[in-house]
C-alpha cells in the first residue's frame, strides 16, 4: 500500500538528492567550496613546515 505522503516524501528526497549532485559536481557549489578549504588546508600545511625549517 502506498500513501499520499510516502509519495511525497520520496518526490522531496528525490529532488533533494538531484540538488546535492548537481552541487558536488565539477563547477557546483560544494564542490568550489571544498576545494577552497583543501587548498587553504594545504596552504597552512605548507606554512607550518616553513616554518618547522626556518626553527
Amino acid at each position: 500500500m502506498v500513501s499520499e505522503e510516502g509519495c511525497r516524501v520520496r518526490k522531496k528526497a528525490e529532488e533533494l538528492g538531484g540538488v546535492v549532485r548537481r552541487s558536488v559536481e565539477d563547477g557546483g557549489v560544494m564542490r568550489k567550496e571544498m576545494d577552497s578549504f583543501v587548498a587553504q588546508l594545504l596552504d597552512h600545511r605548507m606554512w607550518q613546515q616553513g616554518q618547522a625549517y626556518a626553527s
